[in-house]
C-alpha cells in the first residue's frame, strides 16, 4: 500500500526491499523469495485498485466531474443543433475566446431576424430550432437525474462553441462560476476584468456584473426551502454545474487541472457529455499532437446547469482560487505548446 500510495501520488517509487524494510523488515531477513512475494502481492492488489481508464473517469474524480451518455432523442437532434452553428449563426455573432482560436455564442440571445436553415430538405426558423434545442436540452438533463443535484433546468443557458483545428494558445485555466466560498461571501467580489467574450451587443447589467454574491436573503430563504436537507446533501445540491457535449464525430478536447501543476488533455467522445462542478478547473484548447487536418472544428455545445445558491454568469471567467486571493494562472499551469495527449487515449 505504500508503494501504490507513492505511484498514484507521483512520487518516486523506492525499491522493493527499501519498501519492505520502511514496512519493519529487518535488512538480514529480506530475501529473493520473499521480494519475489511482495512483488506478486502488489501487483495482485494494484489491479484491484487501480482503475485503468483516464484521469477523468476515476471514481475518485465523480464527485466533480462525470460522464454520461447522450439519449438517443437528444443526439437525433444534433445535426440541427449543427445546422443553428454553422449556417443559422453568422460570423458576426461569434466571438473568440481570449486569443485563441476558440469562437462561441450564446444561443439564447438570437433574435428573430434570422434566415431559415435547412434541415432535411426542410426549411427551418432559427429561433424556432433554438427553442426545440432549449426543449430538448431540458428533458435530457432532467432524465439524467441533474434537478436532484439541485439543478435548475429551467434557468440552463446554452452556448455553441467551436475551435478551429489545432491550438496554438490554450484558453487559461478558470471556473466558469466564482467559487462557492465567494458567492456565500457578501464582501467579496468577482473578477471581471476578463471575460470569456461576451455576445457583441449584449450589454450586461451593471448590478449582474459588479455583484456576484447572494443577498442574506436570498440564502435565508434557499436555506429554509431545503431545511428537511441534511448539511451533507444540501452542500452536494450547492454547487452548479457546467456540461459540454460534441455534437459532430470528431468530438471535442478540452483541458482539466485536477490540482496545482499542469493539466491534462481530455477527450470526449461523440455521445457523451462531460459534467464538470463549478469548483473544476479547466480550459478549452485542441493538443498540437492530435491529427486536426483540414476542417475539423470540434462544434459542441456548452450548457450552464445552475443552481439556486451559484447563479450562472456568462461571459464571465473565474480567475480567483478558494482563497480569493491566488491567482488561478499562477498555479495551475499552461505548457509551451501542446499538452501529452498520450495520457488520455
Amino acid at each position: 500500500m505504500l508503494k501504490i500510495n507513492d505511484e498514484t501520488c507521483y512520487k518516486d517509487s523506492l525499491s522493493n526491499e527499501e519498501y519492505l524494510r520502511t514496512a519493519g523488515y529487518p535488512t538480514g531477513g529480506i530475501n529473493k523469495s520473499i521480494v519475489s512475494y511482495f512483488k506478486t502481492l502488489y501487483c495482485r492488489i494494484k489491479k484491484s485498485i487501480i482503475i485503468p481508464c483516464p484521469i477523468h473517469r476515476q471514481p475518485y474524480h465523480n464527485h466533480w466531474v462525470k460522464v454520461q451518455p447522450v439519449t438517443s432523442e437528444m443526439k437525433e437532434f444534433f445535426p440541427v443543433a449543427l445546422n443553428i452553428l454553422e449556417k443559422g449563426v453568422t460570423s458576426d455573432d461569434y466571438d473568440f475566446i481570449g486569443e485563441t482560436n476558440i469562437q462561441q455564442v450564446q444561443l439564447s440571445l438570437m433574435d428573430e431576424r434570422r434566415r431559415p436553415i435547412i434541415v432535411n430538405g426542410n426549411r427551418v426558423n432559427v429561433k424556432g430550432a433554438i427553442g426545440q434545442l432549449i426543449h430538448f436540452s431540458k428533458r435530457y438533463f432532467t432524465e439524467m437525474k441533474w434537478s436532484e443535484c439541485g439543478v435548475d433546468v429551467e434557468k440552463i443557458i446554452i452556448h455553441g462553441l467551436f475551435t478551429d483545428g489545432k491550438t496554438m494558445k490554450f484558453q487559461r485555466p478558470h471556473t466558469d462560476y466564482p467559487y462557492v466560498t465567494k458567492t456565500l461571501d457578501p464582501t467579496a467580489r468577482v473578477t471581471t476584468s476578463e471575460t470569456a467574450g461576451v455576445t457583441k451587443g449584449v450589454q450586461k447589467k451593471k448590478e449582474d456584473k459588479d455583484n456576484t454574491t447572494l443577498t442574506a436573503k436570498k440564502l435565508k430563504n434557499v436555506m429554509g426551502t431545503k431545511s428537511g436537507l441534511s448539511s451533507k446533501s444540501l452542500s452536494h445540491r450547492m454547487y452548479s454545474w457546467t456540461a459540454h457535449m460534441p455534437i459532430t464525430e470528431d468530438g471535442m478536447w478540452i483541458n482539466l487541472w485536477f490540482g496545482p501543476g499542469y493539466g491534462h488533455a481530455v477527450y470526449v467522445p461523440y455521445g457523451e457529455t462531460l459534467f464538470l462542478r463549478s469548483d473544476m478547473i479547466h480550459g478549452g484548447g485542441v493538443p498540437m499532437s492530435v491529427e486536426a487536418k483540414g476542417l475539423k472544428k470540434y462544434y459542441r455545445l456548452h450548457f450552464y446547469l445552475p443552481t439556486d445558491l451559484q447563479p450562472a454568469y456568462p461571459g464571465q471567467n473565474n480567475y480567483d482560487h478558494y482563497d480569493n486571493v491566488t491567482h488561478i494562472p499562477d498555479i495551475c499551469l499552461l505548457p509551451e505548446t501542446s499538452f501529452d495527449s498520450k495520457k488520455v487515449s
